[in-house]
């Protein structure tokens, strides 16, 4: 990784890395919403989303009424996390991408300390959440070794990489994958495969194509939370960067798009931009 990670004991099971320096990834931040917001058809990275307060609002979207996602996969882990760890035997040691509160996690994790109670478990997360998440884990699983990396997917996962040698199982659920355009997710799950071993092994959440109107809504929450989380980027960019964004004159919108086969997020402008000269 390029920014040097500094290790911090929370308990005996317990601890995380964290960058010992903001900077790198305050200037990340500026030089990735500058570039999106300089182009023709401006865009925002989605992992900018999930700063405390964006993480809160994601976990109630999960339990909104119309969210089925989580519900649906944390329904397909119950019934196969058990053939999940039977498949992966010899390994203890799971890396999850994206961990968030890692409460579907909790179905492998059961399963695998099932067969080992020497199993380690490595959340890495953008977001602070991983603290409180880890803490919840040791106290549910006595066994368990939490090791987490609060960072970036790929340089985390590459400094994992490179402190354990041994054969790993890397989740990463949710269906996150849908995030990336089909080129950038080719290029991420070929980042992933650099960072994998004989012997480990890889599950992802993948969502279907099914009727746009249970989709839509999905994205579209009745109590708007999901507008709430989409606008708290902007939110996100005037404190940490001192932008001037008025969320009045913004509206979230969220639609399937057929022809990529994909949910959009949108933040439409309500008003017409004025040139500046």
């Amino acid at each position: 990784m390029a920014a040097e990670l500094e290790y911090i004991k929370v308990n005996n099971r317990f601890g995380y890395y964290k960058s010992s320096t903001e900077k790198n990834g305050r200037d990340t931040f500026i030089n990735e919403i500058h570039e999106g917001l300089n182009k023709e058809q401006k865009s925002l990275p989605p992992k900018y989303f999930y700063d405390d307060i964006g993480s809160d609002l994601f976990e109630k979207i999960c339990i909104t009424p119309e969210y089925y996602v989580t519900r649906t996969e944390n329904s397909i882990l119950e019934n196969y996390s058990n053939e999940i760890a039977l498949n992966c035997n010899g390994i203890d040691i799971i890396t999850e991408l994206g961990s968030g509160n890692s409460v579907k996690t909790r179905n492998i994790l059961k399963a695998f300390l099932g067969l080992n109670k020497n199993l380690t478990y490595i959340p890495i997360d953008v977001s602070d959440i991983l603290i409180s998440s880890g803490i919840t884990l040791t106290e549910k699983f006595s066994s368990l070794i939490v090791k987490g990396v609060i960072g970036e997917y790929e340089e985390s996962l590459e400094f994992i990489s490179g402190k354990y040698n041994d054969p790993r199982l890397i989740l990463f659920l949710g269906s996150s994958i849908g995030n990336f355009d089909p080129e950038y997710a080719e290029l991420f799950l070929a980042k992933i495969a650099g960072n994998m071993r004989s012997g480990d092994k890889i599950l992802i959440g993948f969502d279907m194509v099914k009727d746009e109107g249970v989709l839509n809504a999905a994205y579209n929450d009745s109590a708007g939370v999901t507008a709430e989380f989409n606008l708290n980027l902007l939110r996100r960019i005037n404190r940490e960067l001192n932008a001037d964004f008025d969320l009045k004159n913004f509206a979230h919108k969220a639609f399937f798009n057929p022809g990529q086969s994909r949910i959009e997020m949108h933040l439409v402008s309500l008003i017409k931009a004025e040139c500046k000269s």
